[in-house]
């Protein structure tokens, strides 16, 4: 369903869009001039519909081996051969992370990278939501900190929060940004052939572990509860909600892999339901 911000008024709602399976997430896309929905179904289908009547655009793909899709994130567009190619990640119930490129003249995405995140030890992190953090050059603390292209957060099962630049996704993947995934030829129409993510293996890509603080960046924390919800609000913030219904802002500091508790009006940090 599709309400208005300022009023809650409802404009469009669509029933079943995942037949008799629950939607488990959705995004919104600027794809030129048109807005675009992609939703993640218990189904493990991926779907694009057009924001302003969410009639369905292109082919339903069955991805993350049919796993249920937990999360999506937009990310920042990528410019390429003249060409404005835009982006988002999903993550799976399959514990893998996949990264997909969509421009203006296709109606289904492609996927570009599929990783399963890891630790140094090599253990693999279960994801259960996912953010994009623009980045860019800001002052934290005195200190400049310049992130580039930007950063992917996700928080895990275990109240971790991970972090990740996506050139780590196309390096893991065996190629530079905007590569093609394997058995794709360069004049693809954007339709997933059958084999077309089975040919795309997911590669292991070591992720962060972000340190997290109190307000004075002094005492560590705990999250404590599977991160269900997370969303990046300007260059230094990061919100989550995890899954006994805290909500927690989160300063991002001097070193780009610490978060610091935002501290609320009772100095204790920003935290409610």
């Amino acid at each position: 369903a599709v309400h208005d911000m300022a009023t809650g008024a409802l404009l469009v709602q669509r029933h079943n869009a995942h037949g008799v399976s629950s939607v488990l997430c959705c995004a919104v896309l600027a794809v030129g001039r048109e807005k675009r929905v992609v939703s993640g179904g218990q189904d493990g289908t991926l779907r694009s519909w057009r924001l302003a009547d969410l009639q369905p655009l292109g082919e339903a793909q069955k991805v993350h081996d049919g796993w249920p899709i937990l999360c999506v994130a937009v990310c920042r567009p990528l410019d390429r051969e003249g060409r404005t190619h835009h982006r988002f990640v999903t993550s799976g119930q399959d514990a893998c992370v996949i990264l997909w490129e969509l421009s203006s003249a296709e109606a289904t995405p492609r996927p570009a990278a599929k990783v399963q995140c890891t630790s140094a030890e090599g253990r693999s992190y279960r994801l259960t939501s996912l953010a994009w953090h623009r980045g860019g050059e800001h002052t934290a603390g005195g200190v400049d900190v310049a992130w580039g292209e930007g950063r992917c957060f996700a928080g895990d099962v275990d109240g971790r929060i991970l972090v990740w630049p996506l050139e780590d996704m196309y390096g893991a993947q065996g190629g530079g940004q905007g590569s093609l995934a394997p058995g794709r030829s360069a004049q693809s129409t954007g339709r997933l052939e059958p084999d077309a993510e089975e040919e795309l293996r997911a590669r292991p890509m070591r992720v962060h572990a972000v340190t997290v603080t109190d307000q004075h960046g002094t005492a560590r924390q705990t999250i404590g509860a599977a991160v269900r919800g997370m969303a990046a609000s300007g260059y230094e913030e990061l919100l989550t909600v995890d899954e006994a219904g805290r909500i927690v802002s989160w300063w991002l500091v001097p070193r780009p892999k610490t978060l610091a508790r935002a501290p609320g009006a009772d100095g204790r940090g920003a935290e409610g339901v």
